[in-house]
């Protein structure tokens, strides 16, 4: 496997496996919600919350990391523009409408379409633990599919690699399909293990740090923090410690 130290020096810069240029967003510049049962961080401009400085990154306009009591319903948020992609991290998240009454546990992904939101029912079925997930909100390329996609993984599907969960239409393989110009990855590293992605020319892309301890393109990362891949190259990931990763690679 290629590892960071390969794409250093002056040939990197020229090199078609040169590093991605990032900028790195550290946890304490992400916005939190006020703490309570519910809380967030948001890490681009969302609903109340307005950052000139953060508007999202290509077709990625969202990316909220929720905790939401034990019971809890969660609330709709109708938007006609946009696509939505969630991520179990933790606990289990159920999922009611015309089509499903159904949930994924952690590490299952689930695509909706907010502008239907108003026949929609979701909540946490458990009485004493937190659901922990991550809303991705995407920008439509084409005229959305309205009924909601759930797919269940496991951490053995993301054990030191990435695996799709989200994939757009006419793409084969693994990953709910989404209306959008978008892939969305996550990994599950263990210490010492390393991975790459490509990002191709024309687009760009966000890391973030679920959990755990990485260098991404030899910038250390902790929990909470993020990157911005802001042209082509190799994204390169070395794990210090066990550590939870999910990557947007999007059109710009």
């Amino acid at each position: 496997m290629m590892r960071a130290e390969d794409l250093r020096g002056p040939q990197a810069a020229r090199s078609p496996q040169r590093l991605a240029p990032i900028v790195v967003r550290r946890d304490i510049e992400i916005h939190r919600t006020n703490p309570g049962p519910y809380h967030a961080r948001v890490h681009f401009s969302f609903g109340d919350y307005q950052d000139p400085k953060h508007m999202g990154v290509g077709a990625l306009v969202a990316l909220n990391h929720e905790v939401h009591p034990p019971a809890a319903h969660l609330q709709p948020r109708p938007h006609v523009h946009v696509q939505r992609v969630t991520w179990v991290v933790a606990g289990e998240l159920c999922h009611r409408d015309l089509q499903i009454d159904s949930g994924v546990q952690a590490g299952g992904v689930q695509r909706t379409t907010p502008a239907r939101r108003s026949e929609d029912l979701e909540w946490n079925p458990l009485p004493n633990t937190e659901l922990v997930l991550i809303e991705l909100w995407l920008s439509l390329s084409r005229r959305p599919v309205l009924h909601a996609e759930q797919r269940q993984y496991h951490l053995d599907d993301r054990r030191d690699r990435w695996l799709r969960i989200a994939r757009q239409h006419g793409e084969t393989g693994t990953g709910v399909a989404v209306d959008s110009d978008a892939r969305v990855y996550v990994a599950h590293l263990d210490a010492r293990r390393a991975i790459s992605h490509l990002v191709a020319e024309g687009r760009a892309g966000y890391v973030y740090l679920i959990a755990g301890e990485a260098a991404v393109n030899m910038h250390a990362l902790r929990t909470g923090d993020a990157a911005v891949v802001t042209d082509a190259g190799h994204v390169m990931v070395d794990a210090g410690a066990p550590s939870e990763l999910m990557l947007v690679d999007t059109a710009v």
